[in-house]
Formats: C-alpha cells, sequence, structure tokens
C-alpha cells in the first residue's frame, strides 16, 4: 500500500510543476525585458534568442538524410567542460551523427559559439511551453542530454509529448535538508526526475540515493564522473614552461581564490616570506575585473608582500624574480597553471563552496583546502585518502604548508595519491559512448574528422 506521504508529496510535486507551466511565461518574460535592463548577460541573451530558430532551420537539411541528432546542454563555460569529452570522443568514434550544443548563460555561449566539434551552437530557449514546443519541434532531437542538475521544466515536458528520449549524466544528488522548502523541491524534482529516461549518476552513493525516491524500476546506473576524462586530456596538451614564471623557489599557485580565502592566506604568506622562506607564489582570482584585482593589491601591501599583474610583468618584459607574489589578472590560464606548481591552495573553500580539485589533481600536485568541501564528493575523498589536506585555520595552513615547501618526499606522496584517484576514477565517457552507439547502431565507427558549426 502506497503511504499517504508519499501520496502528498506526488501530489505536492504535481502541483509545483503545474504551476510553473501557468506563470514560466510571465516569469521568463520579466526575466527577458526588465533584466536585461540591468544585467549585461542578460541583455546578450535575449539578443542571442532572437535568432535562434532561424538557426534551427539550417540545420533540418542534414537531418533529412536520416542523420541522429543529439542535443548536449549545458548551463555555462565550466558545466561545459563536463560534457566535452564525450562529445569529442563521439566525433571520433561515430559517424554520421549531428550534435547540437545548447548553453544558458551568455558566458558560456560566447567562449564556445565556434566549438569545431558541434554542428551549432546555440542558446536553449527560455523555458516556457510555447518556446519549447516549436524548439521541439523543429530541431527534432534522437537524444537530449543534461548535465548534472540542468533540469528545465516545460523542456523535458515538451520532449516527453514528443517521444524524445531524455538522459541525465553526471548526476549528483544531495540528501540534505528537512525544511518545508526543500521538501518541496524534492517533491517538484522527483515529477522532473521521471520524465528522464536515463540516469547516469557520478557515484555508486548518487545511484542508492536516487533510487531510494524514484524505485529500483528507475533507469539509472552509476556511470561516472566525466570531468575525471576532461582533466585527463589536460595531460595531453604539450606545454612549455612560461618564462615569467619563479624559478628557484617552491611554486605556490593558490587557484580560483576569493577574499575569504585570501584573508587566511596572505597573512600565511607574508609570514613565512619574511623569514627567508624559499617560496614564490601566484594567485590566481575567481573573479578578475579591475575593482578585484585592486582589491587583492591593497591586500598584498597590507601585508608588506611585493605584488605585481601579470599584465604588466609581461608588458615591463620584466622578471619575476623580485615579486613574491605574481597576480594573474586574466582568465584561461588557470588549468594548464598548475603543471608548473609545487603545491597547490584551491579556493571557495574558506568562503561556501571549494572549487575544481581535480585540475590540479590530475597534474599530481598537493593540494590544500579549507573547511568548506561539502559541495565536492571528490575533495571530501582527496582528503580521506591524503590526496588533499583539510586546514580550517590560519595556524593549521601554516603549519601544513611549510611542511610540504621543506618535505619535497612528503609533496610527492600526497601530489602521487591525489593523481592516482584521478587516473583511477576516467572512463565515464567511453562508457556513455557505448550507450550512443547501442542506440543508433548505423552510427558505428570512426569519422574522419570532426565539422565546424
Amino acid at each position: 500500500m502506497i503511504k499517504a506521504t508519499e501520496i502528498r508529496s506526488k501530489m505536492l510535486g504535481q502541483l509545483g510543476i503545474s504551476f510553473y507551466k501557468r506563470c514560466s511565461g510571465l516569469l521568463w518574460w520579466v526575466v527577458a525585458h526588465c533584466g536585461a535592463r540591468f544585467n549585461k548577460k542578460i541583455a546578450l541573451r535575449v539578443e542571442g534568442n532572437r535568432g535562434l530558430f532561424p538557426k534551427l532551420e539550417g540545420i533540418l537539411k542534414r537531418m533529412e538524410k536520416g542523420e541522429p541528432v543529439i542535443l548536449f546542454h549545458a548551463a555555462s563555460a565550466g558545466e561545459f567542460e563536463q560534457i566535452r569529452p564525450i562529445i569529442e570522443r563521439s566525433r571520433l568514434k561515430l559517424k554520421s551523427l549531428t550534435i547540437v550544443v545548447s548553453f544558458f548563460s551568455a558566458s558560456g555561449f560566447n567562449a564556445h559559439r565556434e566549438y569545431p566539434h558541434a554542428d551549432l551552437v546555440i542558446y536553449l530557449p527560455w523555458d516556457t511551453p510555447g518556446q519549447m514546443r516549436k524548439f521541439i519541434q523543429k530541431l527534432r532531437p534522437s537524444l537530449i542530454v543534461l548535465d548534472r542538475y540542468e533540469l528545465w521544466p516545460n523542456l523535458l515536458l515538451q520532449a516527453e509529448c514528443a517521444g524524445i528520449p531524455i538522459w541525465l549524466i553526471n548526476a549528483t544528488f544531495s540528501a540534505r535538508g528537512s525544511t518545508m522548502w526543500s521538501r518541496f523541491l524534492k517533491s517538484f524534482y522527483c515529477i522532473l526526475y521521471e520524465k528522464i529516461s536515463w540516469i547516469g549518476c557520478a557515484t555508486a552513493n548518487d545511484r542508492q540515493y536516487i533510487e531510494g525516491i524514484l524505485g529500483e524500476c528507475l533507469h539509472s546506473g552509476d556511470d561516472g564522473d566525466t570531468r575525471f576524462d576532461r582533466v585527463s586530456d589536460l595531460l595531453q596538451r604539450p606545454a612549455e614552461r612560461p618564462r615569467w614564471l619563479p624559478a628557484d623557489r617552491v611554486l605556490l599557485i593558490a587557484g580560483s581564490t576569493h577574499r575569504d580565502d585570501e584573508k587566511i592566506l596572505f597573512p600565511v604568506l607574508s609570514d613565512l616570506l619574511h623569514k627567508g622562506t624559499a617560496l614564490a607564489a601566484i594567485v590566481v582570482p575567481h573573479e578578475t575585473d579591475t575593482q578585484r584585482i585592486a582589491q587583492i593589491e591593497r591586500d598584498l601591501k597590507y601585508f608588506r608582500l611585493v605584488g605585481c599583474r601579470l599584465s604588466c610583468l609581461k608588458k615591463q618584459c620584466g622578471s619575476s624574480a623580485a615579486v613574491q607574489v605574481l597576480v594573474v589578472d586574466c582568465i584561461g590560464i588557470l588549468s594548464s597553471l598548475y603543471r608548473f606548481s609545487d603545491v597547490v591552495f584551491l579556493g571557495g573553500s574558506f568562503r561556501r563552496e571549494v572549487h575544481n580539485v581535480l585540475e590540479p589533481a590530475i597534474f599530481g600536485r598537493p593540494i590544500i583546502v579549507g573547511p568548506y568541501i561539502e559541495n565536492s564528493e571528490e575533495a571530501k575523498r582527496l582528503v580521506a585518502i591524503g590526496g588533499a589536506i583539510q586546514v580550517r585555520k590560519l595556524e593549521e595552513l601554516s603549519t601544513q604548508l611549510l611542511r610540504l615547501i621543506k618535505d619535497h618526499d612528503h609533496r610527492q606522496r600526497v601530489g602521487t595519491v591525489a593523481k592516482l584517484f584521478t587516473c583511477g576514477n576516467q572512463g565515464a565517457s567511453d562508457r556513455i559512448i557505448h550507450r550512443i552507439a547501442d542506440c543508433f547502431p548505423h552510427t558505428g565507427g570512426k569519422s574522419s574528422s570532426g565539422r565546424g558549426a
């Protein structure tokens, strides 16, 4: 007998879906017409959406040849990196396949609008019943692949009505939260998860959690996390050590830092450097706008640290020998810099959420994280097995950092554990591609090259 609580939960979820369907048109109208006046990214997205449906017309000709169309959707640039291994491996291993990539954010779209392995890169329409119905009818995808949390109710509902299978990959679930609001969201999302044809869970724990909610009859599996495959690609990239990198000193890279992280890190750096420790630091802040960089410079000056912007160092063709802390004021180079580090301090972990631990881990670098790592299963596992070091206060950071600086063997041991962990969890992309090949057997084989958008 179905419990009364389960019936109430399902009714609550259905009520939420119905309310969203009725109000989503107004909601997204307000976002598009009012938000665009105050937010540049929303304005760019509104402009990009205007040309969406004419773009889709051009792809219909290829569809008439019988090629299956797969829509890969990512919220932004970071999420795109998680589905990128699947797309690029699909291009290599499967032929007669049309790949469409959609983004929600302007930053993701603008960064990858010329992505060579996709036939078309577009914005996902606003999630209204009318927009999504038209989108599905025009594109007619054979499969929709979503990443991690990116569930848009009207997209799922319209795809279900059209009989289009939807896969959710890298799926991660949190059992936290017992408030009324969290219980409502759980009921709401349970309805959405029931619309998904396949849920590829990042870990066995995630699969156990979702099956505990939706039942074992649900089509799910622990395919793994494609982020492990993505970072493994970093090892294959040719890399030459930049001449501006400090030499003859232990190199600490503080990646994706926020000011809360720097309030802990900078006094430690000041203390160690003023004691003559052979250390050089590179700070790569999470945000690199002018105000943020200026704030970092003021903080460095306060802690009596000699800092310099990377852009200034390059412009003056100067040496970094006299620089104690180099501040990277551009984007897109952090993952490649990790290769040349000796120790990594990972940002976000003294704020709310730690950033990506896998990028430094794949290079076998010891990682220091702060107290806030609950958002990252990988960070928690690395700490548990000794591939990362967790500190909770300034004194602990000073002690652990000094040990890593002075003890080369200790650095090697911690870094080796991190690399073995990362390499040992690869393979999710190939498992997902095998599923795609099983669904579309006539795409089997190896294509000669990728096709431009």
